[in-house]
């Protein structure tokens, strides 16, 4: 539902913590991207 949010913060701080989980893929992948997926 924040997908305006998302892209607009970088992965330094919110999505760090969201993606926790894997932080490596979303270098890889890039914040949008991962970000969509996540929220998919």
């Amino acid at each position: 539902m924040s997908d305006v949010n998302a892209p607009s913060i970088p992965a330094t701080g919110t999505d760090s913590a969201r993606a926790s989980s894997e932080p490596v893929v979303v270098r890889e992948l890039g914040t949008v991207e991962y970000t969509q997926a996540w929220a998919l």
